[in-house]
């Protein structure tokens, strides 16, 4: 039988979703879409000739999994319906606004025996999986990562930890497959909400990392860099690019040019797909062949932990000076 796939929520989010599973009809039916703004579920439900339900039940009597892109702050009620209703769930990161909201669902999808899968989206951008292939080959020293937007309208209800750092939190935990020992965070308000976060972590064998997110640049930068023993590794997740710069014991014939030795830069080939699509993929074969998401609730609760900890070292030292 074909697996019948809602979703719920219009926003940008839930415009892909809707988009990508449009194109996967050999491999599921998107069968509607449920916003609480009627007329704008109605809008994109006749742009891709879909069903707009004009409430969540309905929704949920017509499908077998649903896609929850609602706003962070109603992932948790809206989850718990559909878990309740028997229907697997493809949830947005954060998986929930609090660590205990999260560990409820997590239990209701067991108790129920239904997927529960947390959409870190960028455990599935073939960049990172390239640069993971090549960090394990490496003994890294230090990792720099940044994530800077400009603001936008839609993010005034969420810090910039929940809403972009999160993606770096869970990047760097694959990555490195460890673990931090200690870390510090710093932040500064320019809006209602801390919009520009830096966080440092330290590693049992020695390792640092920073973490740099904003929401108040002009510039989209989504960059990785790692230095390692043996090399200076740079990743742009937005240009697909990866280059690797090595030193070399090359030298010149002609021993009286300015320099002796000159470094190798390779350029890493990265292959091209839609992260969203590989994502909608993984889910549907996990309920169609009964296995556990590879980022399931436990997956999305750790990384969620950690943005709770890094938000509350801020608020912690804020006397101190660290928010501004």
């Amino acid at each position: 039988m074909t697996l019948k796939i809602g979703v719920i929520g219009t926003g940008v989010m839930g415009k892909n979703y809707i988009r990508v599973l449009s194109g996967l009809q050999d491999r599921c039916r998107l069968t509607g879409v449920f916003d609480i703004d009627c007329k704008k579920a109605a809008g994109i439900a006749g742009d891709y000739e879909i069903q707009a339900f004009s409430n969540l039940a309905g929704l949920l009597q017509s499908v077998d999994a649903a896609i929850v892109a609602v706003p962070v702050f109603d992932h948790y009620q809206v989850a718990k319906q559909c878990l309740e209703n028997g229907i697997h769930i493809l949830v947005e990161k954060p998986i929930t606004a609090t660590v205990e909201q999260g560990e409820r669902l997590r239990e209701l999808a067991r108790d129920k025996n239904r997927k529960l899968q947390v959409g870190h989206i960028e455990l599935f951008n073939p960049t990172i999986r390239v640069l993971k292939n090549i960090m394990q080959q490496e003994e890294v020293i230090a990792v720099d990562i940044h994530r800077l937007s400009p603001f936008e309208e839609r993010v005034k209800n969420i810090d910039v930890i929940m809403d972009t750092m999160i993606h770096d939190l869970y990047i760097l935990s694959y990555l490195s497959g460890l673990v931090p020992v200690s870390f510090t965070a710093y932040g500064s308000r320019l809006h209602e909400q801390l919009d520009h976060v830096v966080a440092t972590f330290q590693f049992a064998n020695g390792m640092l990392a920073t973490l740099t997110a904003s929401l108040v640049t002009e510039e989209k930068v989504r960059t990785i860099h790692a230095v390692t023993k043996k090399a200076y590794i740079r990743a742009d997740l937005l240009d697909k690019k990866i280059l690797i710069s090595r030193s070399t014991n090359f030298f010149l014939s002609n021993r009286d040019a300015d320099y002796k030795q000159q470094n190798i830069v390779e350029k890493v080939i990265v292959p091209a797909y839609e992260p969203l699509r590989e994502q909608l993929l993984h889910f549907i074969d996990c309920i169609e062949n009964d296995k556990t998401p590879i980022v399931s609730a436990k997956e999305g609760l750790d990384t969620l932990r950690m943005a709770e900890a890094v938000k509350q070292s801020i608020i912690k030292y804020a006397g101190k000076g660290s928010e501004q």
